[in-house]
């Protein structure tokens, strides 16, 4: 995607129509490291289900009337932000069902100086933006520097999206990827890593009508909290970690993943550890029975690595 001079030009009028009322401010989003957030492929009517308990980071009040060949001109609401450790989600509401084209900056280390200014406002040095889902890398004075990024599922930078980025809806979510790698290097030293920072800033935009922007969006990645029995970090407790504790089953050492009880050696502790917090997930406490493997299988298990053990170490 291309945008030309006449382009930057057009944000610049835009930009002298949000004088008056541009918001100016920056708030700061609470970090929200998201396990069952999903983009794409939910059942209907409860795409955006999974949002609930996130909180708002910030609302913007509906300030952008009037409408365009009957379809109205886009208003932003309000905006969630999460995480995990492959993404940046973001929700968007709407104050009327024209979501089509929007627009989303991102300020990867915070520093107005080394990205675009949007609106020539000094609200954000945009490095990578989003139209829609499609990514395109910014630089000081430069809206867009056309080079291919990289990353995520598509493997070109684009964020999975719903609704999908020709249809409107008063919700919009976003699956940004955080291996998102940049086209042109940036930064001391530079690196084409864009997501090298903890933090970052986000801005939503639109060109229609007057244009509209939000406050500022100060986000900060929030790392997955700490859970005792996820013996493969996804956040979950579920088989997968059983797997995890087998096979590394009577292994001795410091900072083995399912040492669960900490005592250097991964055992029958470890076992128990995982089923007692079977069906967990991260930032919620609440577990499940998990299901028993035979229980002569289990001592078989057990028994076996103990008898590998006193070889080892008869060597």
């Amino acid at each position: 995607m291309k945008h030309s001079t006449t382009y930057t030009a057009a944000l610049a009028t835009v930009a002298f129509l949000l004088l008056p009322n541009c918001a100016s401010a920056q708030v700061t989003a609470p970090s929200f490291y998201a396990t069952g957030i999903q983009v794409q492929g939910e059942a209907e009517g409860t795409e955006f289900d999974d949002w609930a308990g996130v909180p708002v980071a910030v609302s913007d009040p509906e300030d952008n009337p009037g409408e365009f060949e009957g379809r109205p001109f886009i208003d932003f609401a309000s905006l969630q932000v999460a995480n995990d450790n492959e993404f940046l989600y973001l929700h968007m509401t709407y104050h009327n069902t024209s979501s089509f084209n929007t627009f989303i900056g991102i300020d990867v280390d915070t520093d107005l100086a080394t990205g675009f200014d949007l609106f020539q406002l000094g609200l954000i040095g945009s490095d990578v933006g989003y139209q829609n889902d499609y990514p395109f890398q910014q630089f000081t004075g430069v809206y867009n520097l056309n080079v291919s990024l990289t990353g995520g599922p598509l493997s070109n930078g684009g964020a999975l999206i719903y609704t999908f980025w020709d249809q409107d809806g008063m919700d919009k979510e976003w699956a940004i990827p955080l291996d998102l790698g940049l086209g042109f290097a940036t930064g001391d030293p530079a690196s084409t890593v864009a997501f090298r920072d903890d933090t970052i800033d986000i801005l939503f935009y639109t060109e229609e009508g007057a244009g509209d922007i939000h406050d500022v969006v100060r986000y900060t990645f929030a790392t997955a909290p700490t859970l005792e029995g996820d013996y493969n970090g996804d956040g979950t407790v579920d088989a997968a970690d059983y797997t995890v504790w087998r096979d590394s089953l009577n292994d001795i050492g410091q900072d083995l993943p399912a040492d669960g009880s900490g005592n250097m050696v991964v055992d029958q502790a470890d076992y128990i550890v995982w089923r007692d917090n079977y069906g967990a997930t991260a930032g919620l406490s609440a577990a499940a029975p998990a299901p028993e493997p035979a229980s002569a299988l289990l001592v078989l298990l057990i028994a076996a690595g103990a008898g590998a053990m006193r070889g080892r170490g008869a060597n």
